[in-house]
């Protein structure tokens, strides 16, 4: 999002935007968070519900959530859409999106194959 937090501004927002101390924060502890602080560099509400947008499209093919898109989940998400790829399309289809060929995708890859400008 633009601003690397130190560990004493972690520990900050997680006692503040985390509402049953889980030490979790979902997205929208976080927005609520975000859209009272001053801190971020982000001033533009419509990128940050697009990046929202992109993060839940992203947890729907990260079936395991890593954090990262395998070509097993793509390969489980076309047989369950019913694609009709063999195995070579869906690892051409992988490969054009892994800029850095660490043979999955990260979010940063997601969210640069969908070009929104975030």
């Amino acid at each position: 999002l633009g601003y690397c937090f130190d560990d004493a501004e972690l520990k900050q927002i997680f006692s503040i935007a985390s509402n049953n101390q889980d030490n979790k924060i979902t997205f929208e502890e976080f927005f609520a968070f975000w859209q009272t602080s001053g801190n971020f560099k982000i001033s533009d509400t419509k990128k940050l519900e697009l990046f929202r947008n992109a993060l839940q499209l992203f947890r729907q093919y990260d079936l395991d959530n890593s954090g990262n898109i395998t070509i097993d989940e793509y390969r489980k998400l076309s047989a369950s859409a019913n694609w009709g790829l063999s195995d070579d399309q869906l690892q051409a289809m992988l490969n054009k999106v892994d800029t850095d060929k660490e043979g999955t995708v990260s979010f940063t890859e997601f969210v640069s194959w969908l070009n929104w400008g975030l």
